[in-house]
Parts: C-alpha cells; sequence; structure tokens
C-alpha cells in the first residue's frame, strides 16, 4: 500500500509522530505555565513591596470620585474599593510556585 493509498487519519498519525509534535507541545505548554507562573510571582513580590501605597491609592481614588459626584455613588465605590483591596490582598498572599530553585514538576509521561 502506498501513501497515497492510506487513508487521511493515518499519513496525519505518521506525520505528527515523525515530528513528534506531541512532545514538543507538551514542552512548549510547560514553557507557557512556568511563564504565566513568573509573571503571577513578579506580580505578587511587586504588590507585597507597594502594598500599603496601592491601598493608599484606591482609598485616594475613592474618596476623589465620592467629592466629584457628591457621594452619590458612594455604595458602589466603597464596594469596588473594597473588592479591588481584597484582589491586592489575594496576589500579596499568594505562593505562585514559581521563581529561581521553585521549578514546576515536569508533567507525567504518559505509559
Amino acid at each position: 500500500m502506498s501513501r497515497d493509498d492510506k487513508p487521511i487519519t493515518d499519513q496525519l498519525k505518521q506525520v505528527v509522530d515523525e515530528l513528534q509534535l506531541e512532545e514538543r507541545v507538551k514542552e512548549a505548554a510547560a514553557a507557557a505555565e512556568q511563564a504565566v507562573l513568573r509573571g503571577l510571582d513578579a506580580t505578587g513580590s511587586y504588590v507585597r513591596d507597594h502594598r500599603a501605597d496601592i491601598e493608599d491609592f484606591l482609598h485616594r481614588a475613592g474618596a476623589a470620585i465620592d467629592r466629584q459626584t457628591s457621594g452619590r455613588f458612594a455604595d458602589q465605590v466603597e464596594q469596588v474599593r473594597n473588592q479591588l483591596t481584597a484582589g491586592v490582598a489575594s496576589l500579596a498572599e499568594r505562593d505562585w510556585g514559581s521563581g529561581p530553585g521553585r521549578e514546576l514538576e515536569p508533567p507525567a509521561e504518559e505509559p
């Protein structure tokens, strides 16, 4: 049976196997995950270092909005400020498991 006589799915499978696409995709996914975790770790570190400044800014921004709107939206502004403050706290307190010497375990090989 020549290559042209094989079903297209078999031909595609053979090409995928020859190019080792599955392994390359797994490697790329692992590298992308590490990059995201490093970014989150860096963001968390920045937020930890500047948490007081960020929360002060949120307070001042809320106060400025209240002044400009004569307090008409004070409840909504307070809700948003509280949600943002909680988000800042979450970023500051979470360990993303990345950074120097803290690489993720490689994905387990499938049998």
